[in-house]
């Protein structure tokens, strides 16, 4: 039931049409530093702009595919300088990995490539190139198996309800 409301979400936002908030449609802040990106020992977690924390890892897997605004603050958290927004992959080079892929390329899956998501050989945060020779596409349940730091969910984590992925 947990794939469905992602499923949902993930159209509504799609249509574009949801209402602006501050000037930008709905989106989610994630605020990281360079060195847990890069997942350097000891760099600190990553956190949600609404306060949950998050690893290293989960927070490159929310930004694989994302809209990056970079901020540079100094030792005292005072905002410095925030960059321009950009698409950490631009619609023609999804274009292209679609027509490329046309489904997911996890074993025996026909998951359509509208419905997939992009995966970095080498990520981008660890200078993996924006670039057709680097991506491939994995629907949800095979791009999660890539990332080991989600087995917590789909092994159910030891909690009862927890969310598991189940193969498409």
């Amino acid at each position: 039931m947990a794939d469905a409301v992602v499923d949902l979400a993930r159209s509504r936002l799609d249509a574009g049409d949801l209402p602006r908030q501050g000037g930008e449609r709905p989106h989610l802040t994630l605020i990281a530093e360079l060195s847990t990106l890069r997942l350097e020992p000891g760099s600190p977690l990553a956190q949600l702009d609404w306060g949950p924390l998050v690893t290293g890892e989960t927070a490159r897997r929310i930004a694989g595919d994302a809209s990056v605004t970079p901020v540079l603050e100094d030792s005292n958290r005072e905002i410095l300088h925030v960059g321009r927004r950009s698409r950490t992959l631009r619609t023609p080079l999804r274009r292209a990995l679609h027509l490329r892929d046309r489904h997911c390329k996890g074993p025996g899956c026909t998951m359509p490539a509208l419905q997939c998501e992009p995966h970095h050989r080498v990520h981008w945060i660890d200078g993996g190139p924006d670039e057709l020779a680097n991506l491939t596409l994995y629907c949800r349940f095979h791009h999660g198996l890539l990332h080991p730091e989600n087995a917590r969910y789909r092994e159910n984590g030891g909690r009862t309800g927890a969310v598991q992925n189940r193969a498409p």
